[in-house]
């Protein structure tokens, strides 16, 4: 069976056309072909669905693609629908049906979920936490995603918000007037400001993970505090994780998890963290995603999967 898989990110739209599993025949495994990515466009949702549509009609030609599987930033209602709750960075997706336009455009079934518990479920399926009962997921992408999975399932919670990890507050600011959150102290742009004022760059316009990372790995000086910095604010959090749902693993996934001197340093901190702690507790075991930036892609069609079979 093929899906038409779709990452919505704040920075690119990741895409690909996946030889999925027939659900009878579980043992087999996904294959990912024609993966392919274009910048994220911000002129409307109408613009983003003909771009999409475009790419499942050429895609049509070669494989008898039976749906299309969606992982978007935000909050999701009525996954068949696809109604998009705030949408991240491409504020136009605020309350749009795209799953139902994308559905009538593209006249295959559709599925959308939020990219947090596509990333948990991608790596559930084959990655990372494949076997694991209680963990949960840190999506390091333009903001912060997340999600915690129990017994195989995602906790939704009441309102289906569990797992919105963007939305840890943080810090207040001086004036008392606003507080800051997960979302905005962690995720790559957080990083890359902080790269800039270390090095004292006056913007971060030349700043992106892959050349931070290089100077990482470079030992180069202000990147690596700038690192040490990120890490140690990312590190409370986990901290905070591992005492809230005491997960057997957390993983740490999106572009940046590509990289395996960030454990490094994410190790430094917690270690650090638990050394200061007044007494001892359990510790989760601190992964990074297997599947790197294709997650995304495989937990949206464990999604599709779910909800049309």
């Amino acid at each position: 069976m093929y899906l038409y898989a779709i990452d919505l990110g704040g920075t690119a739209v990741k895409h690909a056309v996946v030889n999925w599993p027939d659900p009878h025949c579980p043992e087999h495994s996904y294959q990912l072909l024609e993966k392919s990515s274009f910048p994220t466009p911000y002129n409307d949702a109408d613009h983003l669905i003909t771009l999409l549509n475009s790419k499942i009609q050429q895609a049509l030609r070669k494989y008898p693609i039976a749906g299309v599987a969606v992982s978007t930033p935000g909050g999701v209602s009525n996954h068949r629908r696809g109604i998009i709750h705030r949408g991240g960075k491409p504020r136009y997706l605020d309350q749009v049906p795209f799953g139902e336009r994308l559905s009538a455009a593209s006249h295959l079934p559709c599925s959308v979920e939020n990219d947090g518990r596509c990333g948990l479920l991608g790596e559930y399926t084959a990655g990372a936490l494949k076997g694991c009962r209680v963990g949960a997921a840190i999506v390091l992408g333009t903001s912060v995603g997340g999600g915690i999975l129990i017994n195989g399932s995602i906790l939704t919670g009441a309102h289906d918000f569990a797992g919105k990890f963007a939305h840890i507050l943080t810090t207040q600011n001086p004036s008392g007037a606003r507080y800051s959150c997960f979302g905005e102290d962690n995720g790559n742009a957080f990083l890359c400001r902080l790269v800039a004022k270390h090095k004292q760059l006056s913007g971060i316009e030349t700043l992106n993970g892959h050349i931070i990372f290089d100077l990482v790995e470079k030992n180069d000086r202000e990147a690596c505090a700038a690192l040490r910095e990120f890490c140690r604010t990312l590190a409370f959090q986990i901290t905070n994780l591992q005492i809230i749902l005491d997960p057997e693993i957390i993983v740490i996934a999106g572009g940046i998890s590509s990289r395996a001197v960030l454990l490094d340093y994410i190790s430094q901190q917690l270690e650090l963290i638990y050394q200061s702690a007044p007494f001892p507790r359990p510790r989760s075991e601190i992964r990074l995603a297997a599947l790197g930036n294709d997650a995304n892609l495989v937990g949206a069609c464990c999604t599709w999967n779910k909800l049309y079979f």
